[in-house]
């Protein structure tokens, strides 16, 4: 797999973090974060949190019929990643590269070229996130079950051809703010103490494009049924939504760990294919209802100079297709393995005269 242009990456990153800097004063400010109850959360935003940590991100774009199973399921070919990285006052910069002679596998799953970007800011009384990401190069992830005779012992079909591009932003407000902790399991300059829990509500919008040289659906399925026969190779849909949900950390002796997490909500958006039979290619599209969630779960130990823990996050969307009784979802993650240790940082004082 190849990164594009990880120099870019970083440079972007450095910079927003050196934007963010400015803005640190206002948005760190206890006022607009809220004061959280010490006797369930203990903030270690004055010291420099530092993280060596694996991660591996994830994506699926997968086409279901009601009518034909099993679905079609696409995946590119992820990678394990290893990384550094540091909070200090709320503000985060990690950096990652491809874990050495771990990824060895593209004559199995194919390349895939990829820029993922994730940006998740989990305030005291908000969350919000933000994601982009292109993906060129998938593989059918179930050939077993979709194209007949297909030996996975020599590799998994490989689109190349197709590429994908998703943008999205998600808030929500958190009710028990001053009691239960996301920076504690996701961010780890926080220390949740007790069991704590809260509900939260707010709304997402998102915008999926799936295109492709030839059609998703190989002409060698195994019921060519599938979307009633239709061949298209190129997706298209977007979402507003209303969303809501939960999070719980379960505080076992106050340093073991278990946070979990469920948002969902429905929205509405617009839904598009281009088929690929006839010159030109017909467009075809809806307005639709559809879903979306998000889960999260993180455990480990947590303490007041250490923290070691799993941590996964899972956003899905799903929508119907403009083809009678088929749809078309899409999802992308991160699993992560996160080592981290607090350092106390010496605060030099200006005299004056």
């Amino acid at each position: 797999m190849k990164s594009i242009n990880i120099y870019i990456i970083i440079v972007i990153l450095v910079r927003v973090n050196s934007i963010s800097s400015s803005l640190k004063a206002q948005v760190l400010d206890e006022s607009i974060l809220g004061h959280p109850d010490s006797n369930y959360i203990e903030s270690f935003a004055d010291q420099l949190t530092m993280r060596l940590y694996t991660s591996r991100k994830f994506t699926n774009f997968t086409l279901s019929d009601d009518e034909v199973k099993p679905n079609l399921e696409y995946r590119p070919n992820d990678r394990l990643n290893l990384g550094i990285g540091a909070t200090y006052y709320g503000l985060s910069l990690n950096i990652g590269l491809n874990f050495p002679f771990v990824n060895n596998d593209d004559s199995l799953f194919g390349q895939t070229s990829y820029l993922d970007l994730q940006s998740h800011l989990l305030m005291r009384k908000f969350t919000f996130e933000l994601w982009f990401s292109y993906y060129q190069g998938y593989y059918i992830g179930n050939p077993q079950k979709t194209i007949p005779g297909w030996d996975i012992s020599d590799n998994y079909p490989q689109r190349g051809d197709i590429n994908s591009t998703v943008g999205g932003v998600s808030g929500y407000y958190i009710f028990n703010y001053n009691k239960f902790s996301y920076r504690a399991a996701f961010v780890q300059d926080e220390w949740q103490k007790k069991s704590a829990g809260s509900f939260l509500v707010g709304g997402s919008v998102y915008a999926v494009n799936v295109s492709a040289d030839s059609s998703f659906i190989p002409h060698n399925i195994y019921d060519t049924n599938f979307y009633r026969g239709y061949h298209f190779n190129r997706s298209f849909f977007t979402t507003i939504s209303a969303n809501g949900g939960y999070a719980h950390s379960f505080i076992i002796k106050k340093k073991v760990f278990f946070t979990i997490s469920l948002l969902g909500g429905i929205g509405v958006g617009n839904s598009i294919i281009e088929t690929t039979d006839g010159i030109p290619k017909n467009t075809i599209g809806k307005t639709t209802m559809n879903g979306n969630f998000t889960f999260r779960i993180a455990f480990g130990y947590n303490s007041r100079k250490t923290y070691v823990g799993f941590s996964n996050v899972y956003s899905a969307f799903s929508t119907p297709s403009p083809i009678d009784d088929t749809s078309m979802a899409f999802g992308f993650g991160n699993v992560r393995f996160n080592i981290v240790k607090r350092f106390n940082v010496k605060k030099t004082r200006i005299k004056t005269l």
